[in-house]
């Protein structure tokens, strides 16, 4: 599981399995003040499926 984002050297890896991104509340103005532009990430509170069992 990762928290917040995803983070591309899990999602890529030969050696991650299922990965999950669950939502940890980060208020989107800090994603804005650091530059970051990342939408709507969770629709609800479950977490997201990122990536299946290999």
């Amino acid at each position: 599981m990762t928290l917040a984002l995803p983070k591309t050297g899990l999602v890529d890896s030969p050696v991650t399995g299922a990965l999950y991104l669950a939502d940890i509340s980060v208020p989107p103005q800090l994603y804005r003040r650091i530059g970051l532009d990342v939408g709507a990430v969770f629709t609800n509170a479950e977490p997201r499926l990122l990536r299946g069992p290999v």
